[in-house]
């Protein structure tokens, strides 16, 4: 798994030269003087992230204790995507749900499942910072549908909306009335850029890499372990190249792993995984159809069988 010191340093190196727009001082002296669950809202590109790096540091200067969660799992704040994840800045601490899909469209089920493990581990502490960064999907009624089931679950103290024109009206107004709730609206940050389908799936893959950079590899009996999902075919060499979720005894998930060769004779899987413990505490992989980059094998590999 990645150190803290980098994860932390990459979260904050894009803010050179960052000015606060209009509205971000007034949120920073609120929510700091009134620690809580803060959402922000906004499409694609409208500056979340930046908005989100810049209130994180100035609350790191005042109050270490910031708990960042993304939600995002597309263009997350920190690697790897195909995750909802909860990181401390204070700690380092980073704890995450395996959804298996860089949208969340189609994987509502998984999302909300992972949102649900993040939330049953910050029930305890309601008087932290915590910072909950949602994905670009705004349109259609099943984005409407989606966001409001995350509000609802969430509870959220404060709500930020970066928008255009009106175009979130369908997600803050249910929730106008609620005195329990702040709403903040802000115009989309100038510095954010917009990027291409194409921007983003490299940025994507980027993180993977970043990711499984210098990881080690394992060999993984399938026979000797549990096996779920949809998305695995042990019969054909199918499996390589796919992204795996690896799972100890009380089902938290410990690490991703990367499927770089399959022995179809002995059902062996060879991965690349960030995971530090023993290997014998994995019990179980969770495939979900999701790919990396197909790995380069030699041609002498028994993986080719």
């Amino acid at each position: 798994m990645n150190s803290h010191n980098s994860l932390f340093s990459s979260f904050f190196s894009s803010l050179s030269g960052i000015v606060p727009e209009k509205g971000w001082e007034e949120i920073f002296e609120y929510f700091s003087q009134n620690p809580g669950r803060m959402m922000v809202f906004g499409g694609t590109d409208t500056g979340k992230s930046t908005f989100i790096r810049w209130l994180a540091k100035r609350l790191t200067e005042k109050d270490g204790d910031i708990n960042i969660v993304n939600l995002d799992v597309g263009q997350p704040d920190f690697p790897p995507p195909s995750v909802v994840s909860l990181y401390s800045l204070k700690s380092g601490d980073m704890r995450f749900h395996f959804v298996g899909s860089c949208t969340p469209v189609g994987h509502l089920l998984q999302c909300i499942s992972g949102l649900s493990g993040i939330l049953y581990r910050l029930e305890k502490d309601r008087n932290s910072h915590v910072i909950f960064n949602t994905t670009g999907w705004i349109d259609g009624p099943g984005a409407v549908f989606y966001k409001q089931t995350k509000i609802d679950l969430i509870k959220p103290d404060i709500m930020v909306f970066f928008q255009r024109d009106r175009e979130l009206m369908a997600f803050s107004n249910p929730y106008r009335k609620c005195k329990n709730i702040k709403q903040f609206f802000l115009r989309p940050s100038p510095a954010a850029k917009e990027r291409t389908r194409e921007e983003r799936a490299e940025r994507r893959q980027t993180l993977f890499d970043e990711y499984f950079k210098k990881t080690p590899r394992f060999s993984l009996d399938v026979k000797r372990m549990g096996i779920s999902g949809m998305g695995y075919n042990f019969s054909t060499q199918d499996v390589i190249g796919q992204i795996a979720v690896l799972m100890d005894e009380n089902l938290e998930h410990r690490a991703l792993a990367h499927i770089v060769g399959f022995d179809s004779k002995n059902k062996i899987l060879e991965i690349e995984t960030p995971f530090r413990d023993n290997i014998s505490l994995i019990k179980r992989i969770h495939f979900e159809y999701l790919y990396s980059n197909p790995p380069e094998i030699k041609p002498d590999s028994p993986f080719l069988v």
